[in-house]
């Protein structure tokens, strides 16, 4: 799987790092043909996958089949609302972020607490 980082900054994707990257991404997509991951630091899903749609030729200009957000260097879940994405964890893309998932049951549980 081709694991790539956006900076917003430098407006260039370069190959990822776990250990310089991982803390700062916030949101990730991915394309299962062909393998193609991509993570930025960037609060949205939609500037993400134009600008791989313009950088990366290799990347289908169609919408990605899984997407997330991370927070605190965890997967925090796998839902993209910019294109209405939801999906369950996937060991790949955790092992390529080297990144753990929160359990999205567990967090279910703790936002009914919440109410209650």
């Amino acid at each position: 799987m081709k694991t790539l980082f956006f900076s917003f900054e430098t407006e260039t994707f370069v190959k990822f790092d776990p250990k310089l990257h991982g803390q700062k991404i916030s949101k990730f997509l991915f394309w299962e043909e062909p393998e193609i991951l991509i993570c930025s630091e960037h609060e949205v899903h939609q500037p993400l996958a134009d600008k791989a749609w313009e950088l990366i030729p290799a990347v289908p200009k169609t919408r990605p089949d899984k997407g997330g957000r991370c927070q605190w260097g965890k997967i925090r879940d796998w839902i993209s609302r910019s294109f209405r994405l939801s999906s369950k964890p996937d060991e790949g893309i955790m092992k390529a972020l080297e990144m753990d998932s929160f359990d999205p049951f567990f967090a279910d549980i703790l936002v009914q607490q919440r109410k209650m």
